[in-house]
């Protein structure tokens, strides 16, 4: 420890021992009289350590001090190694503690808060580095529902060179096999995954998998996250986060993924990008949709006209004719509208937050009844007012 490194821990003074038996404390800055907690790390990666206090990654606490002590003394009174961290006071309730509260979350607080956890591991698997202990009491939400990941103690370097860990580490409940010796590989980014699929299952039933799994849209995500066999749960975070924003999306499973554009998550040309303007059959950028899209909104038009027009009535009036064939085009049109969930359109009206797809499909067929009912009625109304007065 250099001589700067030894002034910069004299600035912090004890205020409180958090958890004496992991070297953990409350203490204060008499610099910026700012709260921090401080670690004394024994089993560490300072690799992970120093990349956060580098970036200040916003899912994670911010790392003022990563200090290498290698001078202290030991029980036996050899000179033992240890990692000093001072990093910022996060405030807030832990995860596990909100689950225990309420019993379990909605499925919007879920997402959320597995969307950000994931986003905070992206930046670490993009290094090379695991967390390898994800769980409910290292997540914390803050006052105003930032999520932080407050501990990377058991985080270490993918090395896919060998097929074990070098030691056990994490937490048993969300231990995936790899960790524990069984199967043929080291941990990687997958590891993460198992136990990220657990965590979401705890938010949504308040129970691990094994013993409540989850039901609906997403219970095919918590089941390929939690897979045994590294190679059958999902290769990357991305790719989770991805299933489970298409089934918080769509309110289907994630199995009918590939009836529709893989690229869900471009913010532009996206099959499901809900704020886009583009008409449907355009917003994928597939020229065979466009097309069949085209032929629809035609054969559509035409189909309305030759429902009025070949029985013209002996009192036909250009006006009445127009008005049927354009209220019947568009009914058509609202149809493929209705169906791609134009501008996030089905997602809008009460009762469609349903994780149930039978009641969502038949929810939506009721919902464009009514639509139409009441377009049918608006206009009937507003045409006979401008038959009175001409």
């Amino acid at each position: 420890m250099t001589e700067y490194e030894k002034v910069a821990l004299a600035m912090y003074e004890t205020v409180d021992e958090v958890d004496e038996g992991h070297n953990v404390s409350l203490v204060r800055s008499l610099v910026d009289k700012q709260f921090y907690v401080k670690k004394e790390l024994e089993n560490y990666n300072k690799k992970i350590y120093d990349y956060l206090k580098e970036t200040k990654n916003i899912f994670f606490p911010i790392i003022s001090e990563c200090i290498l002590d290698d001078e202290t003394p030991s029980n036996d009174g050899d000179l033992k190694e240890k990692l000093i961290i001072i990093e910022e006071y996060i405030s807030g309730e832990t995860l596990s503690r909100r689950i225990e509260k309420n019993g379990h979350l909605s499925e919007d607080e879920s997402v959320k808060i597995i969307i950000d956890i994931c986003k905070g591991l992206q930046h670490l698997h993009k290094k090379n580095f695991i967390n390898r202990d994800i769980k409910p009491d290292n997540i914390i939400i803050t006052r105003t529902g930032e999520v932080k990941i407050v501990d990377v103690d058991s985080g270490k370097e993918i090395n896919r060179e060998t097929n074990t860990d070098t030691r056990l580490i994490g937490t048993p409940e969300y231990f995936a096999p790899e960790q524990i010796g069984l199967g043929f590989h080291s941990s990687d980014e997958r590891t993460d995954i198992y136990a990220m699929g657990i965590v979401f299952n705890e938010m949504l039933t308040g129970d691990y998998p094994k013993n409540k799994m989850v039901e609906g849209v997403f219970k095919e995500v918590v089941l390929k996250a939690t897979q045994l066999e590294p190679e059958k749960r999902f290769k990357s975070i991305d790719e989770f986060m991805e299933a489970i924003i298409f089934c918080h999306k769509n309110h289907m499973s994630f199995k009918l993924k590939h009836f529709y554009d893989s690229k869900m998550l471009r913010k532009t040309n996206s099959r499901f990008d809900t704020k886009s303007w583009k008409l449907p059959g355009f917003r994928s950028g597939n020229k065979k949709k466009a097309i069949i899209a085209v032929i629809y909104y035609i054969a559509s038009f035409l189909f309305s006209c030759s429902c009025y027009f070949p029985n013209v009535p002996k009192d036909y009036k250009f006006l009445d004719g127009m008005l049927y064939t354009t209220y019947l085009t568009l009914a058509f049109w609202f149809l493929f509208f209705w169906i791609g969930n134009y501008r996030g359109i089905r997602d809008r009206l009460p009762l469609m937050k349903t994780n149930n797809r039978v009641l969502y499909f038949i929810l939506s067929i009721i919902w464009y009844i009514i639509i139409i009912l009441i377009a049918f009625t608006v206009l009937a109304i507003v045409w006979s007012i401008i038959e009175d007065i001409y």
